[in-house]
């Protein structure tokens, strides 16, 4: 519907996948009986927020999150060169983007982080079958947060904000995230 086709109101369409833009995925995403984005409350996806700049690697690997402050259930955004390239913002998939190794993922369990992202369209490298990191993160019940753009955001500590639309057995689903300046 239309107004300029002289519809009574302009309604639009969305066909998409859960995982379009940038989105959020729960357990049920890799994990047979994992837990679905419906299962999860509010304060899940409205949390404290520690944005890291991890440089020019292809791989964010533990060793380099030794100075990182994570407390549990809070996030970790990890802010790599794929901001600095702006790559969320070509049109073409480009297969050699900064993702989270199997060390990183380790250390993010150990310390009982409640969701990960990253400022691509994976936390795993296109070349790893079986996506190793998604299915070790989900299946420690840490959710993972895909291509948000921390192209304008520094480093620092912040309150996340991405909810989910409450889709009923949903895997994943489309957010709108927001780093805010942290409460108190």
């Amino acid at each position: 519907m239309s107004l300029s086709a002289n519809d009574t109101a302009n309604v639009s369409d969305l066909h998409m996948s859960a995982h379009s833009g940038t989105h959020v995925e729960a357990p049920a995403h890799m994990i047979a009986g994992g837990a679905a984005i419906d299962s999860y409350g509010m304060e899940r996806f409205i949390l404290p927020c520690t944005v890291v700049d991890v440089g020019d690697v292809a791989c964010i690997e533990a060793a380099s999150l030794d100075q990182v402050p994570a407390a549990p259930g809070e996030a970790i955004l990890f802010k790599t060169r794929n901001s600095t390239r702006g790559l969320i913002r070509q049109r073409e998939f480009q297969t050699d983007f900064t993702y989270i190794g199997a060390s990183a993922g380790q250390w993010c369990i150990d310390h009982r982080v409640g969701l990960v992202g990253v400022d691509y369209l994976s936390v795993d490298s296109c070349q790893a079958p079986g996506c190793p990191v998604h299915v070790m993160l989900l299946a420690a019940d840490i959710l993972i947060l895909e291509a948000v753009d921390l192209s304008a955001v520094s480093a620092g500590r912040y309150t996340l904000s991405c909810l989910p639309l409450k889709l009923v057995g949903g895997e994943a689903s489309p957010v709108r995230a927001v780093l805010t300046p942290p409460v108190g």
